[in-house]
């Protein structure tokens, strides 16, 4: 049995159809997904119980993620992050630790950007963009899957309620279209994505730190690369010359 630990990065916003205008703070989402099997996940759940002692020798929350956003950005919270005290080298070293670990241990990742301008102006009627972008995520890891001959299922990062129905009109949706194409009935893939809560599933925390890489690569048009350098190595089919089956999609 193989997990897809799926996050995301940047904002779609309230994007403006008409005026082809985005409302968020990004041009670009990304979806990230990191796949593990039962073995590699306890790998990495030894490197987060090392993350944890070494550089959070407190008393923590039950609810407490590390979140990549709040490590980067603390400076700005004015004091209210549990990161405010740290200098830029501690930071740093803490990134590190879970870029390292996606790096050395077995596991594949995936990704798929859109350019949500792009999204608006091509399409009359665009797709709610995240549920554009997870219909692609997983066609990709359902060609994992068949390649590994095995079984696989998918968590989301809050996948709530209201996610969970938007994303089903949508499928259904694009499935009805003539013309787009059904490259795969995902056979292997278990369709219920299940609700993940990154203070319960340790592996939400890393798919947050990966997925800010192809998305800050895409969002600084790749002036900012360096993490996406460091992993892009452990990508699915990486640049495979048909995008189909490609594991860094940029759309």
């Amino acid at each position: 049995m193989y997990y897809l630990y799926i996050d995301e990065s940047g904002d779609t916003g309230d994007y403006n159809i008409k005026n082809s205008n985005i409302g968020g703070s990004s041009r670009f989402l990304t979806l990230g997904g990191i796949i593990v099997n039962d073995m590699t996940k306890q790998e990495f759940k030894l490197v987060h119980q090392n993350i944890i002692s070494t550089f959070f020798n407190y008393y923590l929350p039950s609810n407490f993620k590390i979140h990549y956003e709040e490590l980067r950005n603390s400076h700005k919270r004015k004091g209210k992050s549990i990161y405010s005290s740290w200098d830029g080298q501690k930071k740093l070293l803490l990134a590190n630790y879970f870029f390292d670990a996606i790096n050395k241990i077995d596991c594949s990742l995936l990704s798929v950007s859109i350019d949500l301008k792009k999204h608006c102006e091509k399409y009359g009627n665009p797709v709610n963009p995240i549920a554009y972008a997870l219909y692609l995520i997983l066609e990709r890891f359902q060609y994992f899957l068949g390649d590994h001959r095995e079984y696989g299922e998918v968590i989301y990062e809050r996948f709530g309620s209201d996610l969970r129905k938007k994303v089903g009109i949508v499928h259904k949706q694009l499935e009805s279209y003539y013309k787009f194409p059904k490259a795969t009935s995902f056979p292997n893939i278990n369709r219920k994505i299940h609700d993940g809560d990154p203070s319960i599933e340790f592996m939400l925390q890393f798919a947050d730190f990966f997925t800010y890489a192809p998305w800050i690569k895409c969002e600084s048009s790749c002036s900012k690369i360096r993490r996406y350098q460091e992993i892009r190595n452990k990508y699915y089919n990486l640049d495979h010359p048909l995008t189909r089956f490609r594991g860094n999609y940029e759309i």
